[in-house]
């Protein structure tokens, strides 16, 4: 890493202050937000960050995130440097989820060839959506992946890997963006948006993160109904109550640690200050 890249621990307690700030936001207007995935782990676990992640991931209910976006939208001024970030507004975003991100920073990309895009630090934010009361799910979320793996290829058409792979990929490229016009930027969430909403309702059994998963996992509503404080970094952050059955259901046995060949940072980025290379 050269000098003027933060150190994991410099992105970590940098990350830490965007969700101070989250949270600062989400009390004041009473809404429901609390820690996720790895972040949870960590509170859990460590009280504190896994030591060698990276990023702070948290959910949200939907439409306790939309007022959180409105928030951000009618105080940009007063929030700067930090800046929700999502699809329609920073160029070349891939992903369905948020991220609340400082500005102050630059996000470098490591993996070859893959298109820049303006962030700094971050704090991933995973809506809650309903989410079915079976497994007959899964196709609305195979959907749903499809169109997310399609917008990578509308975004670049150039291989992060092999220069025969570009030759077929860079074609595929020209014809979904004419298929997808030049502002789809603007309107893929939305159509994620409209499948979910008409694919699920409030009466559902299981609620969750069908517009960005990697993994299908249905949650118990009632799991997610009530929250208890958790100490995090020596600060005091929402979780589940019900935090050891989502755990298990995503992990299994989450308070085993890894083989120590597997203990490091998970995502191909570095993190400097703006206004350096």
């Amino acid at each position: 890493m050269d000098k003027e890249s933060l150190t994991l621990n410099e992105i970590q307690q940098e990350s830490l202050k965007i969700l101070v700030k989250i949270d600062e936001i989400c009390r004041k207007l009473d809404l429901k937000y609390f820690l996720a995935y790895g972040t949870l782990i960590g509170a859990i676990r460590h009280k504190g960050f896994i030591p060698w992640d990276d990023d702070i991931d948290i959910m949200m209910p939907r439409k306790d995130y939309i007022e959180l976006k409105k928030y951000f939208d009618t105080h940009e001024e007063e929030l700067k440097p930090l800046k929700i970030c999502t699809r329609e507004n920073v160029k070349n975003y891939e992903y369905y989820i948020p991220r609340v991100s400082n500005t102050n920073f630059k996000y470098i990309n490591m993996i070859k060839r893959k298109p820049d895009v303006d962030l700094g630090t971050f704090v991933d934010i995973y809506p809650i959506d309903n989410f079915g009361n079976d497994d007959s799910a899964k196709e609305i979320v195979e959907k749903i992946r499809k169109i997310n793996e399609e917008y990578v290829l509308y975004i670049s058409g150039i291989s992060n890997t092999q220069l025969y792979k570009t030759i077929i990929k860079y074609p595929l490229h020209l014809i979904t963006r004419l298929k997808r016009g030049k502002n789809y930027h603007l309107r893929i969430n939305k159509n994620i948006d409209d499948i979910i909403a008409h694919s699920f309702s409030d009466d559902d059994k299981y609620v969750g993160v069908p517009a960005w998963i990697f993994r299908f996992v249905q949650y118990k509503r009632e799991w997610m109904n009530d929250l208890i404080e958790v100490e995090f970094e020596g600060h005091k952050f929402y979780a589940p109550k019900n935090y050891e059955e989502i755990l298990k259901l995503e992990y299994g046995n989450y308070m085993e640690l890894p083989p120590e060949n597997q203990r490091f940072p998970h995502h191909d980025y570095k993190i400097v200050p703006k206004n350096k290379k």
